[in-house]
């Protein structure tokens, strides 16, 4: 069974690969989560080359009837995120 890596995982695997220090590959990592999330708010749509896309996609407003009370309730439009991987991320995972 695969195993969960963590975000403190990958800052030692990528500061071990470089001549970074662990608190500057943070700094670059959260950097990085941080841009891509403020693109998101704004509507934009994050292509990173050979590993995914990502896009906001807004909900719609609807309204839904509870089973056992029979009422309308309201659920609220909102963004969500849609991620696309890349062909060669797809083939990468992929190769034996």
């Amino acid at each position: 069974m695969p195993k969960k890596i963590f975000g403190l995982d990958v800052v030692k695997k990528v500061a071990n690969k470089t001549t970074k220090t662990q608190k500057d590959v943070k700094v670059i990592i959260d950097a990085i989560f941080e841009t891509i999330v403020n693109e998101l708010k704004n509507g934009n749509t994050v292509c990173i080359r050979d590993f995914f896309t990502i896009k906001p996609k807004q909900s719609k407003e609807r309204t839904y009837k509870a089973i056992n009370t029979k009422e309308l309730y309201t659920v609220p439009s909102k963004t969500k995120v849609k991620v696309s991987i890349s062909k060669v991320l797809e083939e990468k995972l992929n190769e034996k």
